[in-house]
């Protein structure tokens, strides 16, 4: 585990077990690593507004959503790793990609987003500013999808913030960004 002062990383070693769409180690890295397969956002909403914008509207798989808080007094490392207070607790859903099965190990994709919810009554200090693109911390969320122009007028009808018109980016790739409702900046780009 890897705590900066606007990240978290957590790195981890399969071994003795093979998921066809879980990654692929590139053995011509330094490290012979697969790419990221996890990713998280921190998040207050009591409301769950949130989860529903990353279900509904983004077309993700929730995979994990049990209500069950973790809290300062039930966990050591939740203390470190979310700098936890007496008292302080949060709440974990995940979604996973939606071609995932949420009953067959086997057939998860990497890539899941894990999005931590604090309650409101919580003083959590806002890094919004040094999450946009620009700064030098993690500062965006990318998705490929399928079907951009259907994305795209779904996110333009919900509560999301300045959505950009569908473009070609550097890669020739059709995109278009946004801000989404919890206040992440997210990219999507077409899947060709």
């Amino acid at each position: 585990m890897l705590l900066q002062p606007l990240t978290r990383q957590v790195l981890f070693q399969r071994f003795s077990y093979t998921m066809p769409h879980y990654g692929k180690i590139n053995h011509h890295t330094p490290l012979n690593t697969s790419q990221f397969s996890h990713l998280g956002l921190v998040v207050q909403d009591d409301s769950k507004q949130t989860l529903q914008f990353y279900e509904q509207i983004l077309g993700l798989l929730r995979v994990r959503d049990n209500n069950v808080e973790t809290s300062y007094e039930s966990s050591d490392a939740a203390r470190d790793f979310f700098d936890l207070q007496p008292g302080e607790k949060f709440i974990v859903t995940a979604f996973d990609d939606p071609r995932s099965c949420p009953t067959h190990f086997m057939e998860a994709r990497s890539g899941r987003l894990y999005i931590v919810s604090f309650p409101k009554n919580i003083k959590l200090q806002s890094h919004f500013i040094s999450a946009q693109p620009g700064s030098l911390e993690m500062c965006l969320y990318t998705y490929r999808v399928q079907g951009i122009k259907t994305y795209f007028d779904r996110i333009r009808a919900s509560n999301a913030q300045q959505v950009t018109i569908i473009v070609n980016n550097e890669f020739v790739e059709m995109s278009f960004s946004f801000i989404a409702p919890d206040g992440y900046f997210w990219t999507l780009v077409a899947k060709n």
